[in-house]
């Protein structure tokens, strides 16, 4: 697996939200020239990234190869564990963990404090519409210019898409934006 630069991932994730979006106003909400998206992306294909042009991600550039869904009584107590949770109509709570591993998975459900009623690994997804998360260890925040870790908190803004590392840094860019 060869690992995305931050300029290729800026490039995807943009894909990945409109596949249909032309280069030239891609080119123009990234700040990067037409030919230099137009090749990334002709490159991104060539490597197998970009697996067809409606966007689909090779399967190993893609976080959490594991997810548990988790039915409990309890409301759990860490909740930034869970990718989702949900109340259901019956008081239940219903949880989505996604993780790199069995062992990150059981270590969540540890912390969290709950009881489980049912627990069921995903085997595989079939189908999805939801915008999903790149790895790439490179990436750096668009307000202080630390690397960032994990995944990265994403803020549009005057049709430009920008990064950031933490909740801090995007509250401090959203104040200094302000007019």
């Amino acid at each position: 697996m060869d690992k995305l630069t931050e300029t290729e991932y800026r490039i995807l994730n943009e894909l990945i939200q409109d596949s249909s979006e032309p280069i030239t106003r891609l080119s123009r909400k990234l700040g990067l020239s037409r030919n230099t998206v137009s090749k990334t992306v002709r490159n991104l294909a060539s490597r197998g990234v970009i697996t067809r042009f409606t966007i689909e991600v090779g399967r190993e550039y893609i976080n959490d190869d594991v997810m548990a869904i988790l039915i409990t009584e309890t409301k759990p107590t860490r909740l930034d564990l869970f990718s989702e949770i949900y109340e259901s109509v019956d008081g239940r709570f219903i949880g989505i963990i996604k993780a790199n591993n069995l062992a990150e998975i059981r270590k969540a459900i540890r912390e969290s404090k709950v009881s489980i009623v049912q627990l069921f690994i995903v085997d595989k997804q079939l189908w999805s519409n939801r915008v999903i998360n790149i790895r790439n260890p490179r990436l750096h925040c668009d307000y202080c210019g630390g690397l960032i870790r994990g995944s990265p908190i994403i803020e549009r803004y005057h049709n430009r898409t920008y990064y950031f590392c933490c909740m801090n840094c995007l509250n401090d860019f959203r104040r200094s934006h302000r007019n």
